[in-house]
């Protein structure tokens, strides 16, 4: 049987392991309202992905009142908005599960 006196992996000695564990206590930690904040930008970008996934499933081409592509740029904004404001007003409730998982 042969002994080795190395350790099985030497870049992670316990000194090192020391510096990382109290480099990540002293990390600053996020406050309250950045947490919501962030819970709440990251559902909104969840629900206009939703959104835009129902606005697929709309055949514009057969409806003559189509606008055309200004028409979708202003959808694109207008559905941007729908989004934020369904987010901010946390009905749907993934912002504060978001937030619960961040906390």
């Amino acid at each position: 049987m042969i002994e080795s006196s190395a350790s099985p992996n030497p870049h992670l000695s316990p000194t090192t392991v020391t510096e990382v564990a109290n480099s990540r206590l002293s990390t600053p930690v996020p406050s309250t309202d950045q947490l919501l904040e962030t819970s709440r930008d990251f559902s909104s970008l969840l629900i206009e992905q939703m959104l835009n996934a129902m606005r697929t499933t709309v055949h514009h081409q057969d409806n003559p009142l189509h606008g055309g592509l200004s028409q979708e740029i202003f959808e694109d904004f207008l559905y941007r908005e729908y989004a934020t404001m369904l987010a901010h007003s946390g009905n749907l409730g993934i912002d504060r599960l978001i937030y619960e998982q961040l906390r």
